[in-house]
């Protein structure tokens, strides 16, 4: 399965490309870093941001066209 390249004005580290290259040294920290960031979460911490994405898929969702 391909990946998706996702549209970002700033770029990562502000290379100002406008896409993700998920297969980056500096995307590839950056994944980890929050993976292990959030294994020190308690389960009230995962369950309010588990929350809080679907809220804002919500909100991204009712403000398309």
């Amino acid at each position: 399965m391909e990946k998706e390249k996702v549209i970002n004005e700033g770029g990562i580290n502000g290379s100002a490309d406008g896409t993700i290259d998920y297969d980056s040294a500096d995307f590839l920290a950056l994944q980890a870093m929050i993976k292990a960031s959030a294994e020190k979460l308690d389960e009230t911490e995962r369950l309010n941001n588990t929350l809080l994405s679907i809220r804002f898929q919500m909100e991204n969702y009712l403000g398309d066209e």
